[in-house]
């Protein structure tokens, strides 16, 4: 009973990520059209048109669209080597997406650390990739923040047919097509079977 609560707790909260993820990329195309988080311009305006009901739809599904690239531990030194303690002047979508950063950063560590089963599919990768971020510290998380630009990644983006189909449930209202597009979606997270066959041969059994 326990576990389940918790899992609930979770899918709620991954949904508040993803909903505020696409406000977002709705924001940044109000300012400047174009792709953002590594989704092609074509694919944010999409998401941009979407009624807040429909995004309301899109985030619901039971996986996160959105990460920290995979590198921003490792940035963490080399942006105080670059640029010391200055700060960075931010208009107001810059701080938006400094904020949401730095709770998404602070949200995937907490995760990371306490080893959950799904913790691997919200990095949307292998359980391994969740290691550089359970190591960040409050400070690496305050100065990571700032580069939001180059943390911020969105999930799936090899996969466009992912996002093709929750944008176009979400736009129909319809919510047995939404039920089949979140389901469609959660078989599509896994790594492709190229890849799959790829891990295998490097560490056999």
């Amino acid at each position: 009973m326990e576990e389940a609560r918790g899992e609930g707790k979770r899918l709620n909260e991954i949904y508040e990520i993803n909903r505020r993820f696409l406000d977002l990329i709705a924001l940044q195309v109000l300012g400047r059209e174009g792709g953002y988080y590594g989704l092609p311009a074509e694919m944010c305006l999409r998401i941009a048109e979407l009624e807040p009901s429909q995004r309301d739809a899109a985030a619901t599904v039971p996986m996160l669209l959105v990460t920290a690239a995979r590198q921003a531990a490792a940035e963490v030194s080399a942006v105080h080597d670059r640029e010391g303690e200055s700060s960075r002047l931010a208009e107001d979508v810059e701080v938006t997406a400094q904020r949401f950063t730095a709770s998404l950063l602070t949200w995937l560590t907490q995760d990371a650390q306490q080893n959950h089963s799904l913790s691997s599919l919200w990095m949307g990768g292998s359980a391994a990739s969740g290691d550089s971020l359970r190591k960040l510290s409050f400070a690496d998380i305050q100065v990571l923040a700032l580069y939001a630009d180059r943390i911020l990644a969105a999930c799936f983006t090899d996969r466009p047919q992912l996002w093709n189909d929750l944008i176009h449930a979400a736009k129909t209202g319809d919510p047995q097509l939404q039920a089949r597009a979140r389901l469609a979606a959660l078989s599509r997270s896994y790594p492709p079977e190229s890849v799959i066959k790829a891990r295998g041969t490097r560490n056999p059994r």
